[in-house]
């Protein structure tokens, strides 16, 4: 996974930075995520986010890409300001949710400074020094009072008779309680390094910072016990799997206030008998025009000879009419889909938080996929031998900024796109190979599997009155192997840079 951040400074110091970031989000789907900032209250911005494949002809399938491209948009997690959150007229539920969101946000981004810290202490010489640890300890406690504090405000908009603002309530300090003991699970992931195939903590003071997370992980469960949370045992897989499930659950009920309500539909579908009544009636104009020309000359001598032409000019007519129908209706179909859009998708708010179900997001999205040929791989000057099927996504999207959500801290959009490739998986060669390599006995023999490398390209640009403007690029490779997406490579530590699409890899193990 890769993440790129613009740095340009967003509209709002608030604001979350343009990000742009490529993945693999299971075994068969690759998933772009970009987030912008919201645009000021009454101002549009226009975006657009371009993804691109190259896939070999010889793992291609045709299939229809709109049945394996899936699109979410939705708010990024509110931002806390000095002043609550504004009483307006939502449910008293959902600022509860929002609140939660936003000290589980903010204890992730609280939680990235001892990560990179200790990060950069394995890739330094491996030894924490004290200084290191210190400043490690007291960025846990500063995020660990920032959970307590807002613990007690939620603690205080539950005490009321509503049963389900009490559980409520109930949910956001869960949810909080989870995001705490993440945060102490990257710290203490962080804190080793691996020598062979055993972790082994950081030298130097790493003692000093695994004291300060065991306190810290005994007060959390302390508190768990004391309001009645569940808490996996240590030696209980079923438990600990239980929690885990439980954990994404109520990720999903707490960001489900942030999603937006979509409606979209392909617009040849909507414009499919205009279309043709259109081409028809080019059609019938051309057929009417050369029946008056025929008939004009059958007038003027009609012999049994003239009569059978005029017959055989007409069928060729009626036959060129309906040609013409059709083909122009294709080509005024195409040319909709170039200019303006495969499908729209308008994206409102949701009821719960806007009554009126304002709409401010417009998506217009497009899929096209090209055949072309590829220099060849081994021997360029034989020119371009190799075919290559070039699948591109656009996505153009438009909102308006919303005063409201700026009131709630509510100020980035985060549009999610997902692609399954499980179409090209099936024509994956999964088949162990044997290697002879020399050994220190003899002729030893390797095993190992093909790599298929599949170039990527996703860009995010600004569309304004002087055109578009690039903002990120991120280029890659998706691997796939064992019929399944391996993950992302970005283009900076791609192996090898130079294969094309869809080659195979001779050495697969060192792609992890």
């Amino acid at each position: 996974m890769t993440l790129l951040r613009h740095p340009d400074a967003p509209p709002s110091p608030d604001a979350p930075p343009l990000q742009l970031r490529v993945a693999a989000h299971d075994q068969s789907r690759v998933e772009w995520i970009c987030t912008v900032p919201m645009a000021p209250a009454g101002i549009t911005h226009n975006y657009q986010v371009t993804c691109e494949f190259e896939i070999a002809d010889t793992i291609w399938v045709p299939h229809d890409p709109w049945h394996r491209y899936q699109v979410r948009t939705r708010l990024t997690s509110p931002t806390l300001r000095d002043a609550p959150l504004q009483p307006d007229a939502s449910d008293p539920r959902d600022r509860l949710r929002l609140r939660a969101l936003s000290v589980a946000h903010a204890l992730r981004v609280s939680g990235r400074v001892p990560v990179a810290l200790l990060r950069g202490v394995q890739r330094r010489d491996g030894v924490l020094t004290a200084d290191d640890a210190t400043q490690i300890v007291a960025g846990l406690d500063a995020a660990l009072r920032y959970a307590r504090g807002h613990r007690t405000w939620l603690a205080a908009h539950g005490t009321t008779e509503d049963a389900s603002l009490q559980r409520e309530q109930k949910l956001a300090d869960e949810y909080v309680s989870g995001h705490v003991l993440l945060l102490l699970t990257r710290v203490r992931a962080s804190l080793q390094v691996r020598h062979g195939r055993k972790p082994q903590l950081l030298a130097g003071a790493a003692e000093t910072v695994m004291a300060a997370l065991t306190a810290a992980l005994r007060a959390e469960h302390a508190h768990r016990q004391h309001v009645q949370i569940r808490q996996p045992a240590p030696h209980s897989p079923a438990e600990v799997e239980a929690y885990v499930n439980r954990a994404a659950q109520l990720k999903k009920h707490f960001q489900q206030a942030l999603f937006l309500d979509a409606t979209a539909f392909m617009l040849d579908e909507r414009l499919r008998n205009w279309i043709a009544a259109t081409m028809a009636m080019v059609a019938a104009v051309f057929y009417f025009a050369w029946q008056i020309s025929v008939l004009n000359a059958v007038t003027t001598g009609a012999t049994t000879v003239s009569l059978a032409l005029a017959a055989v000019v007409g069928a060729l007519v009626y036959a060129a009419k309906d040609r013409i129908k059709e083909v122009g209706r294709s080509w005024l179909a195409e040319k909709l889909k170039h200019t303006y859009a495969d499908r729209i998708a308008r994206l409102r708010l949701q009821e719960r938080m806007d009554p009126q179900c304002s709409e401010f997001v417009l998506a217009r999205e497009t899929i096209t996929v090209q055949k072309h040929l590829e220099p060849d791989r081994f021997n360029p000057e034989l020119g371009r031998t190799t075919p290559v099927h070039r699948l591109r996504i656009r996505e153009r999207l438009r909102h308006t900024g919303q005063a409201q959500l700026h009131a709630q801290g509510l100020l980035g959009l985060k549009h999610v796109f997902r692609y399954d490739l499980s179409p090209l998986l099936a024509k994956l060669d999964d088949h162990e190979k044997h290697v002879p390599v020399l050994g220190p006995n003899g002729v030893m023999l390797r095993a190992g599997s093909r790599v298929y490398v599949l170039p990527v390209v996703v860009r995010l640009s600004r569309q304004d009155a002087d055109g578009d403007k690039e903002l990120l690029c991120q280029r890659g490779h998706l691997l796939l192997r064992g019929r399944r997406l391996v993950r992302f490579s970005p283009a900076a530590h791609s192996q090898p840079t130079a294969a094309p699409p869809g080659a195979p890899v001779a050495n697969p193990r060192e792609f992890g």
